[in-house]
């Protein structure tokens, strides 16, 4: 959500020679965000100022996202202490209409077709983004901005853990989640390196539980590997949606209000975002799990519309559609002759829960070998057609790389290097 702007705040001060900025990645360089005290993104600090001082700002960034509201406050903020970045600020009105202009990816992305939500490949897909998801959670999260898990962080992480074990789908990888949290319970605090060696071997151990035997493998950061999705923030929701609709039995010896307990307790202490922790926090206050409570006799059907509420609160701040659409879902909704609303009046709540649980209800071991089994052994015509897909793309390659070949040539032969 905030990178692809702070990217552009990179790019818009690459021309001046008074302000350098930089990003540091807190999931591969924890001690530097240790060090610097960094506890959750977007985090900024201004370094050597006044000029030419060893001295450290914290800037708050209270809300701003967008590349205009940063530069202009970063501007303040340099004028305050007598810096002058050099940048002429009311070329960012031009930057944001090039950007504007550079339809690109998005228009040829926005004319390919969804699948069905309900499908077995893309519930299979979606199995696939929870187990990258919890992966970056456990691995990455339980150490941003300190050096050791111990007391309340401690007692949280194996809360979530717990949840895991109980509500994770398919019974092979509660099975894999439960052997971590029985490892985590031997000592009462964790270093980030003792974790890591901890992490790594319960990994190899997880491939003989898991379901499929790779769920559990590294897939990359937050920004690669994913099947349905495209963001870490998306393989949460699909993994919080996952988690909540197990139809949990009395035998288990865990409640659906849990669920809810263990991913709140998850966001308040291990979630990045700063300002999404917030706003999750203010609608979660503790006094509503002991609301949800007195529904567990009742299953996990008012957790599952208390997830399905709360991501479209998120969709709707972020001025994103509220899913599912009528057209993915007509039945859930009632006809008002408008567009539909997450006010619980407006739609069928039965049907929701219904739609709602056959997306992401993975229990289905068999529907997923028949997934895997089409994958497989997929008619030759396919393999043919990739064949000549990837002859195309090697004679592009070629065709580009001479034609900058010849641009270089042109270039230099006339005094510029590009």
């Amino acid at each position: 959500m905030f990178a692809p702007e702070w990217e552009k705040v990179g790019e818009f001060y690459a021309q001046s020679e008074e302000v350098q900025v930089g990003a540091v990645d807190c999931n591969r360089h924890k001690e530097i965000c240790t060090r610097e005290n960094v506890h959750a993104y977007p985090t900024v600090k201004a370094h050597h100022v006044p000029l030419g001082s060893d001295e450290k700002v914290i800037m708050e960034v209270k809300g701003r996202k967008k590349l205009k509201p940063v530069v202009m406050w970063a501007e303040t903020l340099l004028e305050e202490h007598g810096i002058e970045s050099g940048v002429d600020v009311s070329t960012v009105a031009e930057e944001i209409n090039l950007r504007r202009n550079d339809g690109g990816d998005a228009d040829a992305e926005a004319t390919l077709m969804p699948e069905d939500d309900t499908s077995p490949r893309m519930k299979y897909n979606r199995l696939f983004d929870a187990g990258k998801a919890v992966m970056l959670a456990l691995e990455s999260s339980f150490f941003v901005g300190t050096p050791v898990l111990e007391g309340l962080r401690y007692d949280a992480a194996l809360t979530w853990l717990r949840a895991l074990a109980a509500t994770f789908p398919l019974e092979e990888n509660r099975a894999a989640m439960k052997l971590l949290a029985d490892s985590m319970k031997q000592q009462k605090s964790w270093s980030l390196e003792e974790w890591k060696k901890l992490f790594e071997g319960w990994r190899s151990s997880a491939r003989e539980l898991a379901y499929p035997i790779d769920l559990f493998d590294p897939r990359g950061d937050d920004d690669s590997g994913w099947a349905a999705c495209k963001t870490y923030t998306c393989g949460l929701w699909t993994l919080f949606h996952s988690m909540s609709t197990r139809d949990i039995k009395a035998e288990d010896g865990w409640k659906p209000s849990e669920t809810m307990a263990g991913i709140r307790l998850y966001m308040k202490n291990f979630f990045g975002c700063e300002e999404c922790r917030q706003h999750f926090m203010e609608a979660n206050p503790e006094s509503l799990v002991k609301d949800l409570e007195a529904s567990d006799p009742n299953g996990p059907h008012a957790v599952v519309m208390w997830a399905w509420k709360m991501h479209n609160s998120v969709n709707n701040r972020l001025n994103r559609n509220q899913w599912p659409s009528v057209s993915d879902c007509s039945s859930c909704y009632i006809d008002i002759g408008g567009p539909v609303s997450i006010g619980m009046s407006l739609i069928h709540e039965d049907e929701m829960m219904n739609y709602l649980t056959r997306v992401y209800g993975h229990e289905d071991k068999a529907l997923f070998d028949e997934v895997i089994m089409a994958t497989k052994y997929s008619p030759p015509i396919q393999g043919f057609n990739s064949v000549i897909t990837a002859a195309l793309i090697f004679v592009l390659v070629l065709v580009v790389f001479k034609t900058q070949r010849h641009r270089f040539t042109t270039l230099k032969d006339s005094g510029h290097i590009a």
